[in-house]
């Protein structure tokens, strides 16, 4: 959820859908935008890159008003999870859209924060041999500014830390 400077609320969650396909359900997100006064103004609804699963971590306001949502997905087609942001304007516009698929494994972003000048999106995964950590940094167009993740280690569950300017540090 998040607030703008007119006090109009921004709620996003999961849904479910039927897919054309056949397949059965899987959620997909959508964004609410309501006035101060409980009217709802609009909505958004997110398919992602491909069929498969998208969830929500975090909405944030730039300092434009508009919303930047931060999320997960899972690629069904390509068996494996990655990451999503996108801009959406005030008025419900999609400004940009961008993602970033693992290479290996799914990967669980847990936070995000603006950090000097650009947008760090963070978390972990497990495969079963330990836990890995990444941070995906983005400049405020979407642009990809680079990403780092580390090894797999059973031992460094908690160990991870990410410096002022985005990078992945042990």
């Amino acid at each position: 959820m998040a607030v703008d400077h007119e006090g109009s609320i921004y709620v996003a969650g999961n849904t479910i859908q039927d897919l054309v396909s056949g397949s059965g359900w899987l959620p997909r997100f959508i964004l609410l935008k309501y006035a101060s006064n409980g009217e709802n103004l609009w909505s958004y609804r997110f398919d992602g890159p491909s069929i498969g699963v998208n969830y929500v971590t975090k909405i944030l306001l730039d300092s434009a008003q508009n919303l930047v949502i931060f999320g997960q997905y899972g690629d069904t087609d390509a068996l494996q999870g990655g990451l999503f942001a996108l801009k959406i304007s005030p008025e419900g516009q999609e400004l940009w859209r961008v993602t970033y698929l693992d290479p290996v494994y799914g990967l669980g972003g847990t936070d995000v924060r603006w950090i000097g000048d650009r947008w760090v999106f963070w978390g972990r995964n497990n495969a079963g041999n330990g836990y890995r950590y990444f941070a995906w940094q983005l400049g405020t167009d979407g642009a990809n500014l680079g990403s780092a993740i580390s090894e797999f280690n059973a031992e460094l569950f908690y160990t991870q830390h990410i410096d002022k300017q985005g990078n992945l540090l042990a």
